[in-house]
C-alpha cells in the first residue's frame, strides 16, 4: 500500500511539473507574440507620421515619442527587441531629416515666361508715317527665356509629388545679364518617374510681379495715330520702368 501511495503521489507531481512548464512556455510565447506586434504598431504609427511631417523638429519630437512607448516596461519587450526596434526607427527619422532639407532649399530652374505690362506701350522701333505718330514694333506681352530660383516651402495638403513656395526669376536681353526681374509664387510638381524622394527634378507653375527697368515708350507729346507735335520731324521715345504680371513656367534641376 504504502508503495502505490508514493507512486501515486510521485505521478502526480510529475504531471503537474510538466502541466506548469507547458504554461510557462505558453505564457513566453504569448509575451514574444505581443511585443512583435507592438514593435509592428509602433512602426506604423511612426511612418504614417512623417509622411505628413514637414519639419525636422517635428520629426524628432515623433521619434521620441515612438522610442518611449518601445522602452515602456509594460510592452515587455528584450532588450534585443528594443534595440532593433529603436535602430529602424532612427534610420527612418535621418531619411525624413535628408528628404526635408533636400526638399525645402533653394533650388533652380530654367524656363519660359510669359509677361503683361501695364501703362503705355511698349516701343522697339517707332518711325514718322506721312506726319502720324507709327509704332512699327513693340507691344505690352512678349515672351522670353527665364532663369529662376525657388524654394518649396511646404507640401500641397495630400498630394505627395506637390509642392509650393516662392521664387525668383530673371529675363537676360542680348548684351544685358537681366532685361526683367520677376518675383512671385509656384506649385511644383516632382517627376514620379524619379524614385529618390530628394530629387530636385520638377516641372513648375508660378506668377508674379514684373519689373523691367529699362523699357522705351512714346516720349511726351507723342501718340500712336495721330499726327507728331508741332515742330517734331521724327518721332521720339524714352526709357521708363515697366511692371505689370507674368506667368512661367520652368524645369527645376
Amino acid at each position: 500500500m504504502v508503495f502505490v501511495a508514493v507512486l501515486l503521489f510521485v505521478s502526480v507531481f510529475v504531471l503537474q511539473k510538466e502541466s506548469f512548464g507547458e504554461d510557462a512556455q505558453q505564457d513566453s510565447s504569448n509575451d514574444a507574440k505581443k511585443a512583435l506586434v507592438k514593435i509592428a504598431e509602433t512602426d506604423k504609427k511612426f511612418t504614417k507620421e512623417l509622411k505628413s511631417t514637414e519639419s525636422a523638429a517635428e520629426v524628432e519630437k515623433q521619434l521620441d515619442a515612438a522610442i518611449d512607448e518601445i522602452l515602456n516596461p509594460e510592452n515587455k519587450l528584450s532588450q534585443e527587441q528594443q534595440k532593433s526596434a529603436i535602430k529602424d526607427l532612427i534610420a527612418k527619422a535621418k531619411n525624413k531629416k535628408d528628404e526635408l532639407e533636400q526638399t525645402f532649399k533653394f533650388k533652380f530652374g530654367m524656363g519660359i515666361l510669359y509677361t503683361n505690362y501695364t501703362g503705355k506701350r511698349v516701343v522697339n522701333s517707332a518711325t514718322e508715317k506721312n506726319g502720324v505718330v507709327s509704332i512699327d514694333e513693340g507691344d505690352n506681352q512678349n515672351v522670353g527665356l527665364m532663369f529662376e530660383t525657388h524654394n518649396f516651402i511646404r507640401r500641397v495638403p495630400f498630394c505627395k509629388n506637390v509642392f509650393f513656395g516662392p521664387f525668383l526669376g530673371i529675363k537676360p536681353d542680348e548684351g544685358e545679364l537681366i532685361d526683367a526681374a520677376m518675383l512671385g509664387f509656384m506649385v511644383g510638381f516632382k517627376y514620379k518617374q524619379y524614385n529618390d524622394e530628394r530629387s530636385n527634378q520638377t516641372f513648375n507653375i508660378g506668377v508674379g510681379y514684373v519689373v523691367d527697368p529699362k523699357e522705351k515708350v512714346l516720349a511726351n507729346g507723342y501718340v500712336e495715330g495721330r499726327p507728331l507735335p508741332a515742330g517734331a520731324t521724327n518721332v521720339d521715345t524714352k526709357l521708363v520702368t515697366k511692371t505689370g504680371w507674368g506667368m512661367m513656367v520652368s524645369y527645376g534641376f
